[in-house]
């Protein structure tokens, strides 16, 4: 289960859902990890925290599905310890080298020696800068879950750009779209009440059939 806060843009909505379902199908459990050297140099190997879509989360990593915004994710290369030419790190392409941590992303690990998490985060600044989140104090989370908690706040920002630039990969406009949108969800909507008004009218056909006379007791002429 993923809980996703609702918003009223349906790009960015897309975008962060997309985000969770392709970071549960890879780990549904949120507590997968490979080992790897540190993007540190004062730390040796590390584990990193398996969260495909981090690295390349930023609305303009994504791209577009019938015109609503979606999740670039890494590879499996994304952790390879040496770049080859030719590899595909990164769905769209948008990482182009591993362990890459591209703006308005991150990269999360944990040290095995001092059991700290730490994360490379690129905000503001003109680099990604390395952020120790300390050791994991709640055992009830998984470490999906404790990183995510450190991070969201400044994913949202990023994560917010998602309609602008969903419009600007597509030829329809803003008004078009919404339009689009209400059309169809107003036929999904359409086609639940039909779908619930067949199956309460097949219910109720099925409770009176279901009914049946008392047995009359044998008579004699």
């Amino acid at each position: 289960m993923a809980m996703v806060y609702a918003t009223p843009d349906i790009n960015t909505l897309s975008l962060i859902c997309s985000h969770e379902m392709v970071e549960m199908l890879v780990d549904p459990f949120g507590s997968r990890f490979i080992p790897g050297d540190s993007p540190d140099p004062n730390q040796g190997r590390v584990n990193f925290l398996i969260e495909a879509c981090d690295p390349c989360q930023a609305s303009n990593c994504g791209y577009t599905v019938n015109n609503l915004m979606v999740s670039d994710f890494y590879t499996p290369n994304y952790f390879d310890p040496i770049k080859t030419p030719g590899v595909r790190y990164s769905f769209t392409g948008a990482i182009n080298e591993p362990r890459q941590v591209l703006k308005g992303c991150y990269l999360s690990w944990q040290d095995p020696a001092s059991l700290k998490c730490f994360q490379q985060l690129w905000l503001g600044s003109d680099a990604p800068e390395i952020r120790d989140l300390g050791p994991q104090t709640d055992g009830l989370l998984s470490p999906r879950e404790f990183i995510d908690r450190a991070s969201n706040a400044h994913s949202y920002e990023y994560f917010a750009q998602g309609r602008r630039v969903a419009l600007m990969a597509s030829t329809i406009t803003a008004a078009s779209l919404d339009e689009t949108n209400v059309a169809q969800a107003n036929n999904w909507h359409d086609f639940i009440v039909s779908k619930l008004a067949l199956s309460n009218a097949y219910n109720n056909n099925r409770m009176a059939t279901s009914i049946r006379p008392v047995p009359r007791a044998p008579t004699t002429v």
